[in-house]
C-alpha cells in the first residue's frame, strides 16, 4: 500500500483506535469549514488527520501508541549498516516480554521511507496484513 491519505486513515482507524467520519476527509482543505474528522479513544473530536504515512512526526506517534499497547520498535534507514539497506527504510515491532528474540521483530517490513515503514509495520503488529 503506498504512503498516503488512505494509508493515513487506516493507521488512525486500527492503529490509534480512532472512530473516523471519512466522508468528512474534504474539510481538511484549506478554506473549507473546519468539521470533526471523527472521535478518538478519549473521546476528543478529531480535527485534523496526521500524515503519519509521510511525516515523521506523526509517524513517531504511532511508535508511541504501540509502545503503550506492548511493543517494542526497531527502525533502519537506508544510512545504517554502511549502506546495508540501500533499498529503502525499514521498521517493525515487537511485542514486550517476548522470549527468543532473536534481533529481527515479529510484524516487520521494508518501505521507500521511515514513515511508510513505521506505518506498514503497526498494521501488521496490531494484525492487519497490507501487502508491502
Amino acid at each position: 500500500m503506498e504512503a498516503g491519505r488512505e494509508l493515513d486513515a487506516l493507521v488512525a482507524e486500527k492503529v490509534m483506535g480512532w472512530v473516523l467520519n471519512r466522508h468528512e476527509f474534504g474539510s481538511e482543505l484549506p478554506g473549507g469549514p473546519l468539521k470533526s474528522l471523527g472521535i478518538a479513544p478519549d473521546g476528543s473530536h478529531i480535527m485534523g488527520l496526521p500524515h503519519f504515512s509521510t511525516n515523521i512526526s506523526a509517524a513517531w506517534e504511532v511508535v508511541e501508541r504501540l509502545d503503550a499497547l506492548g511493543y517494542w520498535f526497531q527502525g533502519r534507514t537506508r544510512f545504517d549498516n554502511e549502506g546495508e539497506h540501500d533499498d529503502g527504510c525499514w521498521a517493525g515491532f515487537t511485542p514486550h516480554l517476548t522470549t527468543g528474540w532473536n534481533g529481527q521483530p515479529d510484524h516487520y517490513t521494508n518501505a521507500p521511507s521511515m514513515p511508510h515503514a513505521i506505518c506498514l509495520a503497526a498494521l501488521k503488529a496490531v494484525g492487519i496484513d497490507i501487502p508491502d
